[in-house]
Parts: C-alpha cells; structure tokens; sequence
C-alpha cells in the first residue's frame, strides 16, 4: 500500500519488490476486490489514507 500511496505504477512497484508486473496486479485487483473498488483511483486513495494513518500514528509515538 505504501507505494501504490506514491503513486507507483505496477512496472515500478515490480521492480521495487523484485516481483513480475503481472504478480503486482494480482495483489492489486484481489485488494480491490476484497474491498469492493471498481477503478484504481479508489484504490490509490484508499492507499494514501492507509499510509497517512500509519505514518501520523508512528510520528505521535
């Protein structure tokens, strides 16, 4: 989730994570599935208030 909040595409997460493209998408569509996302834009916001609320609650620690 954290790369998908900066805005990395697949090709770029897969080379992050030294994974294929393809094995990104997967975790991507099964995400969005499971949380019932019909477009990317979702998931992307989705993943910035993810990573917003992981980074707030460790800075005030």
């Amino acid at each position: 989730m954290q790369l998908i909040s900066q805005g990395l595409d697949c090709r770029a997460i897969s080379l992050q994570l030294h994974i294929s493209p393809l094995t990104v998408r997967k975790h991507r569509s099964h995400i969005m599935a499971k949380k019932g996302l019909t477009h990317s834009a979702q998931l992307c916001v989705l993943a910035v208030g993810y990573y917003f609320r992981r980074t707030s609650h460790h800075s005030s620690h």
